[in-house]
């Protein structure tokens, strides 16, 4: 389950904040402007009747930010993320891109990244190829392992949830930050 919200006058925060709970986590991230994104996630798939008192529900004793942001939000829209893993992303001059193509849960937020990333690199082997279907068969080719790489991270990362915080939470305090940087690494690099 997947809950976004945004929250204007809220508490101050100057950089993304994320906590883990059990099976669950509360991401807040400045937009500008004084408004803050919030995300949150819990294991399910069940939409509650009342997403917003759901979300008070499982995060009202979180620390930091979060009472305060939860305090200011007027609603929350939730609902259940699929991945998508097709087996051919084109078929004739038809390509699917960016989420259509690849879709994983929002956990690494990188949705608009990769779609941005899939219209140069189309465009590039569009450039370069003789034919449609060349340029199709190369875009696919060249998109598929960084795609299923994030694929793989978002995975892993949610992994963490389930984690029992007395072993999960030491862990993240002594090596989060390299965590965090190996998660990324690969999208520093070019495409």
């Amino acid at each position: 389950m997947v809950y976004r919200g945004v929250v204007r006058d809220g508490p101050p925060v100057d950089e993304w904040t994320a906590l883990l709970g059990r099976r669950c986590g509360f991401l807040v991230v400045p937009i500008g402007a004084g408004r803050l994104h919030c995300y949150a996630d819990e294991a399910g798939t069940d939409l509650p009747d009342d997403p917003l008192a759901r979300l008070r529900d499982l995060f009202g004793e979180y620390g930091g930010p979060v009472p305060e942001v939860l305090a200011a939000l007027d609603g929350v829209y939730a609902t259940t993320t699929d991945e998508v893993e097709l087996g051919r992303w084109y078929r004739g001059r038809v390509l699917l891109v960016g989420d259509a193509a690849h879709a994983t849960a929002p956990t690494l937020s990188q949705g608009a990244a990769m779609a941005l990333e899939d219209a140069v690199v189309l465009a590039e082997s569009l450039r370069a190829a003789g034919s449609v279907e060349a340029a199709l068969t190369a875009y696919e080719s060249r998109r598929r392992p960084r795609t299923r790489w994030v694929q793989d991270r978002t995975r892993d990362r949610n992994r963490t949830r389930d984690v029992p915080p007395a072993l999960r939470d030491p862990l993240l305090r002594g090596r989060g930050d390299r965590i965090f940087g190996e998660h990324y690494r690969l999208l520093l690099g070019p495409l």
